[in-house]
């Protein structure tokens, strides 16, 4: 079945046991990861997730619904997440969403489709899958999506202010998310408790005014600058302690994604164009850097460490504490590797 931007939206918040599978097609590859999180999300902190690419599953086909009916090592909730260059996956899929029983959801990342793909085909013929296409917002329809791209994240904006954001973000919508996450942060907002924003606070996240700080610190932390590091992080303020929390946490996820997919086989070129593409142009270097630094498993025990750090810092214990020795750790890491 085919989903709009709403539905997409309420599908990938609350997933239901009778969607076997998420397409996550369209240019706009940002975008696609974007909802992939918000899945992730949805399922919680402690859902394991597999990983799987095209090649693999068009050798073995059986493996994704194996994958999808396996039970989890310890339990908890599970779900496959598969990305995929065109068709190849085509038989894997049809074999998923014929099975008598399922189990797991899939999301399936497709950003090269064509309209005339038997996968894609496949998906939208089917009553137990979903399929969204991914596309750069323009114009009105793009301030209606900023809307209520804002609304779920508790951040009220006008239809004016909207449209400023996406065409800031030329309408990338993983760039449009990341600035209504540094909105949310500045405001205090939350869904549950939304709070209005204006020009001022997107100018001010514009200027670098929030967002400077903690974006040199999480490059000193992942590039290996434990002294840098020391220093900015004697200096900083208690109101940039949750923001850079943040924003290591992101940095740290997309640098793991990154690490897995080249690991597995992907071209690191093809990977980096990719992941830095709408990146801002200071963190493109810093970030391609760090990509080559890491492995997966590495980046997998940083970000266990930073989830241990934020439930220190949202307990009002030794947070700050926390947060700082588990960068610098990450820092000295990241040193030893050089």
């Amino acid at each position: 079945m085919k989903a709009d931007t709403r539905s997409i939206g309420r599908a990938l918040d609350a997933p239901s046991p009778e969607v076997r599978l998420y397409l996550l097609h369209g240019p706009d590859e940002g975008g696609s990861r974007s909802l992939s999180d918000r899945f992730a999300k949805a399922m919680g902190a402690d859902a394991e997730r597999v990983d799987l690419d095209g090649p693999s599953v068009a050798k073995d086909p059986a493996r994704l619904v194996d994958e999808a009916a396996s039970s989890s090592l310890f339990g908890e909730r599970r779900f496959i997440r598969l990305r995929v260059n065109g068709d190849e996956a085509i038989v894997a899929v049809q074999a998923l969403l014929a099975a008598e029983q399922a189990g797991h959801p899939v999301v399936v990342i497709a950003p090269q489709l064509k309209s005339s793909s038997a996968l894609l085909k496949a998906v939208l013929a089917a009553p137990n899958a979903l399929a969204f296409g991914s596309y750069a917002l323009e114009g009105a329809d793009a301030g209606r999506v900023v809307v209520d791209m804002g609304r779920d994240v508790g951040v009220r904006l006008t239809s004016e202010l909207a449209i400023r954001i996406a065409e800031d973000c030329a309408g990338d919508r993983a760039r449009i998310a990341s600035e209504l996450e540094k909105l949310m942060l500045y405001a205090d907002a939350a869904p549950d408790r939304p709070r209005e924003v204006d020009n001022t606070a997107v100018e001010q996240l514009g200027s670098g005014v929030v967002e400077d700080a903690p974006s040199q610190l999480v490059n000193d932390a992942f590039s290996g600058d434990p002294s840098a590091l020391a220093s900015g992080l004697s200096s900083l303020q208690q109101a940039e302690r949750t923001p850079l929390l943040r924003a290591a946490q992101r940095r740290a996820v997309m640098l793991m994604e990154m690490r897995a997919r080249i690991e597995g086989g992907e071209s690191p070129d093809l990977v980096l164009g990719a992941a830095t593409r709408t990146m801002f142009w200071k963190d493109k270097g810093p970030v391609s850097a760090q990509a080559r630094l890491w492995t997966a498993a590495g980046l997998e025990e940083v970000v266990a460490a930073l989830i241990d750090a934020e439930l220190d810092l949202r307990g009002g214990g030794s947070g700050d504490e926390a947060l700082d020795a588990t960068l610098l750790n990450t820092g000295r890491r990241a040193a030893r590797r050089r």
